[in-house]
């Protein structure tokens, strides 16, 4: 457990970006502000000197949030 303030590496990132789901009342917009939030962190806190790398991550979780009617 993370005690409030303290900072996340990018492994915690990581494993909070995979846990992420779309609630049920939440459009896609809203999601989107989350996991562009996992993002930004993950730019800030991320060793991976390619940043698409992590986009490609947050897109693929993006998408595969999103129900098609």
């Amino acid at each position: 457990i993370r005690r409030l303030r303290e900072p996340r590496n990018e492994i915690q990132v990581m494993q909070e970006l995979s846990r992420v789901r779309r609630h049920k009342n939440e459009n896609a917009d809203m999601l989107g502000r989350r996991l562009r939030e996992l993002l930004d962190t993950l730019f800030s806190v991320g060793t991976h000197s390619n940043k698409s790398y992590y986009e490609k991550m947050v897109i693929e979780q993006y998408t595969n949030n999103l129900e098609f009617q």
